[in-house]
């Protein structure tokens, strides 16, 4: 639950730089980290982008930020997380 709610002070985060006018250089490449297979909040189908309501959100979010986002999928919340300690993801 812990990190539930660290990844939704995340978001909620970056959604607010961006509706406060802040911008990332345009075409910037941000890393995203979710845990795979999270319905309905992240889905992933082999071969293709993953899916599903936190994947939206961060795309709208990323888009009015000037940003790009690659997607990671870990197997569990505890590898997602350190992904992100470890500077493998940013967020």
């Amino acid at each position: 639950m812990r990190d539930m709610v660290r990844a939704l002070r995340i978001g909620v985060a970056l959604v607010l730089a961006c509706l406060s006018g802040a911008r990332a250089e345009d075409g910037a490449v941000i890393t995203a980290v979710y845990p795979r297979n999270f319905p309905p909040h992240y889905i992933e189908h082999p071969g293709q982008e993953p899916t599903g309501f936190a994947i939206d959100v961060m795309n709208a979010v990323a888009k009015r930020g000037g940003l790009t986002v690659r997607y990671v999928a870990k197997d569990t919340w505890t590898q997602a997380q350190n992904a992100i300690k470890s500077g493998e993801a940013d967020v």
